[in-house]
């Protein structure tokens, strides 16, 4: 079973309004703002429009059932979300809202919002790039990073396949075993330190060595 986990947003606002009790009247901590802002590679305008925001919308939800909670989470922050509010910061990342919002319509065709619930990061490296995951530890898993010589919109759909298949079938990845999203695949785990955060991660074999 899932282990008892919360999910956290803080959407960031313009202008400050009449206060309800989820409503902090301060900015994010600057430092922590830039350094999200400049995490979402997707949204180079993410530090102008965040920068002068004054306070923020916190949403919380215990999270007891993945594939039940996380939607209404995710549509809880969507309900929050109007033209006062700049950006969303969860899972060390500022999101643009209109990409929380679009990504959020996965529920209605009876998908899980994977993107809304997980940021999927990227980095250059000197041949090729790094991906990984922001958010599956929120959820009772440890993160996933992979270094690769692939595309880099093919390394993160790799990565973001891998996060979906670990949610929606609960699976608890050991060091050293095998994993693979095709019938031919075959790529090992390691559980060892991370490139990206303090704890250990899941790192797997570059899933597109094998297709040179």
């Amino acid at each position: 079973m899932y282990k008892r986990q919360e999910l956290d947003a803080f959407l960031l606002v313009k202008e400050p309004f009449n206060e309800t009790s989820n409503y902090i009247n301060q900015p994010l901590d600057d430092k922590v703002r830039l350094n999200a802002a400049l995490s979402n590679f997707m949204w180079e305008e993410a530090d102008a429009y965040t920068k002068n925001h004054t306070g923020m919308i916190h949403i919380h939800k215990t999270i007891e059932t993945i594939q039940t909670d996380c939607p209404l989470f995710v549509e809880e922050v969507c309900s929050n979300i109007d033209e006062n509010v700049v950006g969303v910061y969860m899972n060390d990342v500022i999101y643009e809202p209109s990409f929380y919002q679009t990504m959020a319509k996965m529920i209605d065709q009876d998908m899980f919002p994977i993107y809304n619930v997980i940021w999927f990061g990227l980095y250059p490296l000197e041949n090729g790039v790094g991906a990984y995951t922001d958010g599956l530890e929120k959820l009772g898993y440890h993160e996933i990073e992979v270094s690769s010589i692939g595309e880099p919109m093919a390394v993160l759909d790799f990565i973001k396949d891998t996060a979906l298949y670990v949610i929606m079938n609960n699976v608890v990845f050991k060091d050293g075993e095998t994993i693979g999203l095709t019938i031919e695949q075959v790529l090992t785990i390691h559980l060892g330190e991370s490139e990206i955060f303090d704890t250990p991660t899941f790192r797997i074999d570059d899933p597109f060595l094998t297709n040179l």
